[in-house]
């Protein structure tokens, strides 16, 4: 996908003592799918689970803005930009570009909707014990299944910005009796980490 061969990267390693420097003199550190790069970088170099993240993918509406999609790739070329992605930097400097390209409904910048996204408070919302049945409503109301760890059960989760009306449509639609389910709250120093689903 990216053509870099093994050639390419063979002898070549990462200045873990830069990176960490780097790292530690960022307020944010902003990517385009964050829920897939932040559990790989923290794994491999800690000092990104110290920092708060925001997602230039999932923290603009980019479908609310007119948008099909929200591949980098496609939100430059409908805005009449064309690069040549699958290299670090380049991928990093068209991320850039695009949050600071205005949006066309709300006519701010991308970074601007990307901030107040990443401001806001969001709450894990895990329905243990809802139903096989219930599977299909759940995931069509954007539900995401958890397989569980040795210290956490499976079950479906879905993380919101209010609570309470979840809470409501899973007693109502879902379990059909009063419940309590686990509720934690998620800043922008835990989401789109793996740790945020431990509740």
């Amino acid at each position: 996908m990216h053509g870099i061969t093994d050639e390419m990267v063979r002898g070549q390693v990462v200045d873990r003592p830069r990176l960490t420097v780097l790292v530690a003199e960022a307020d944010l550190i902003i990517a385009h799918n964050a829920a897939f790069d932040r559990p790989m970088l923290e794994r491999l170099w800690p000092c990104f689970a110290e920092k708060p993240w925001a997602c230039s993918f999932a923290d603009v509406d980019w479908r609310a803005e007119g948008f099909g999609a929200g591949k980098l790739d496609y939100l430059l070329m409908q805005q009449g930009w064309f690069f040549d992605g699958h290299r670090a930097l380049t991928d990093c400097l068209a991320g850039v570009f695009l949050l600071n390209l205005a949006i066309p409904v709300s006519c701010r910048r991308a970074l601007h909707a990307l901030l107040e996204s990443a401001r806001k408070e969001r709450h894990l919302i895990r329905a243990v014990g809802a139903p096989f049945e219930a599977k299909d409503d759940l995931r069509k109301r954007g539900y995401r299944w958890d397989p569980g760890t040795d210290t956490r059960e499976k079950t479906w989760r879905i993380v919101v910005e209010d609570s309470e009306p979840e809470l409501a449509w899973l007693k109502e639609q879902v379990c059909h009796r009063d419940i309590q389910l686990p509720v934690r709250p998620i800043d922008a120093r835990d989401r789109f980490s793996e740790r945020f689903l431990e509740v």
